[in-house]
């Protein structure tokens, strides 16, 4: 069986810290926007959808560093699905995509705001790659 999610879009909001303790996470959205002709009238339409990234460990730390509102991301991970009762009884449902890969797509070119910080901080920008495995996401 497969949970496989890849995303191309655009940060809507910095990073959240959402860390406890020493395990790292962070979590943003990110906005994905499809855009055809409609094959009546031939006008251009669009739908923008936003979904819910949750980070953690290596990869929770480079987005809370270097991800900014607005950062054009490449996402890859998986779909997690969550239930939980909000403060007046009702059960409210969540989606989120876990993250396992991160890439900066045009914020990273040499450069750019997060290229430049990585190098001062001497960080290595193809960290922002990195893999996690299931033993590094906490549920």
């Amino acid at each position: 069986m497969i949970n496989h999610i890849t995303l191309i879009g655009y940060v809507g909001a910095d990073p959240v810290d959402n860390s406890k303790g020493d395990k790292k996470a962070a979590a943003f959205s990110l906005a994905t926007t499809e855009r055809w002709k409609d094959k009546i009238t031939g006008i251009p339409q669009e739908k923008t959808e936003w979904h819910s990234i949750a980070l953690f460990d290596k990869l929770a730390e480079l987005a809370l560093q270097y991800v900014k509102k607005g950062s054009l991301l490449y996402v890859d991970g998986k779909i997690s699905y969550g239930k939980y009762t909000d403060g007046r009884g009702f059960e409210r449902y969540t989606c989120q995509i876990i993250a396992n890969r991160m890439k900066f797509l045009g914020s990273s070119d040499k450069g750019s705001p997060q290229y430049e910080a990585m190098k001062a901080e001497n960080a290595d920008p193809k960290l922002a790659e990195q893999e996690l495995t299931e033993e590094d996401i906490p549920f």
